[in-house]
C-alpha cells in the first residue's frame, strides 16, 4: 500500500486532495469508492483509472504503470472516511485568508499532471518560454483564464476550487517557473 499511497501523492492529490477527501474530482472516502455501496468493484476502477471518465478525469493508461494503478486501487479502498486529514482541511481553508503561497497551491493542485517541478507529465511543461510568458500569447490573465476555467482538453477547472488569493499566488508561482 505505501507505493500506491505514493502515487496517489504524486498523481492523484491535485484532484481529489491528498487525504482523498475529493476538490476538483470526487470524495474517495464515501463507501462508493471505498467499495462499500454500489458498483466500483475493483476492475471498474482500474478501468477508470486506465482510461478516465471524460469529465476531467485523465486516463493514466502510459503514464503510470499498471502495477501503480493496481496499488493506486489498494491505497483508495484502505482511506478511511474517519480519517483526521478532514478536520486539518478545515484549517487549511481558514488559513487561506492569510498569505498564500503559489508553490504550495501548486504543489497540492497542480503537481500530480505538471510535476513538482512544472516540467509537464500528463499536463504541458509549464517551464517552457510560451508558458512562462516570454514567447507567444501567454499573459499572466491569460493563465488565469485557463487555471479558472480549464481548457476542455484534460486541464480541469479551479474557478470554484481556488480562492482569488490563490489563482494569483499559483499564477505568479507557474510565471516564476
Amino acid at each position: 500500500l505505501l507505493k500506491g499511497a505514493q502515487v496517489f501523492a504524486s498523481k492523484c492529490a491535485g484532484c481529489h486532495k491528498p487525504d482523498g477527501s475529493g476538490g476538483f474530482g470526487p470524495n474517495l472516502q464515501d463507501n462508493v469508492w471505498l467499495g462499500k455501496e454500489g458498483d466500483i468493484t475493483d476492475e471498474r476502477l482500474v478501468e477508470i483509472i486506465s482510461k478516465g471518465t471524460g469529465k476531467g478525469m485523465p486516463p493514466w493508461t502510459g503514464v503510470i504503470t499498471d502495477e501503480d494503478i493496481n496499488e493506486l486501487v489498494g491505497h483508495i479502498r484502505s482511506i478511511s472516511s474517519g480519517s483526521s486529514g478532514s478536520s486539518a482541511n478545515s484549517e487549511d481553508s481558514g488559513a487561506s485568508v492569510q498569505k498564500v503561497s503559489g508553490a504550495s497551491v501548486f504543489a497540492d493542485k497542480c503537481a500530480g499532471c505538471h510535476k513538482p517541478d512544472g516540467s509537464g507529465g500528463f499536463g504541458p511543461n509549464l517551464t517552457d518560454n510560451v508558458w512562462l510568458g516570454k514567447e507567444g500569447d501567454i499573459t499572466g490573465d491569460r493563465l488565469k483564464e485557463i487555471v479558472s476555467k480549464g481548457t476542455g482538453k484534460g486541464m480541469p477547472t479551479f474557478g470554484d476550487i481556488l480562492s482569488r488569493d490563490e489563482l494569483d499566488a499559483v499564477v505568479s508561482h507557474i510565471m516564476g517557473l
